[in-house]
């Protein structure tokens, strides 16, 4: 959510610990380096326009999930 409603704050806590929170500045890009780290939000490409803002990244930012393990 907080990608799609960069305006809000949003806190993700589990077993008691803040693990995710992002400032509500209204800047996606904000909240791109929140989750994906600086170095890595800013190689994204800004999508803008049209029926809102995105962004799109190289496929190195793609995590590897093992969902049988």
């Amino acid at each position: 959510y907080a990608l799609a409603y960069p305006e809000r704050r949003f806190s993700f806590v589990n077993d008691g610990r803040l693990v995710f929170q992002s400032t509500g500045s209204g800047t996606l890009l904000d909240v791109l380096i929140m989750i994906y780290g600086k170095e890595n939000a800013q190689q994204m490409v800004s999508l803008g326009g049209g029926r809102g803002d995105a962004s799109a990244g190289l496929d190195t930012l793609a995590l590897d999930v093992d969902f049988h393990g």
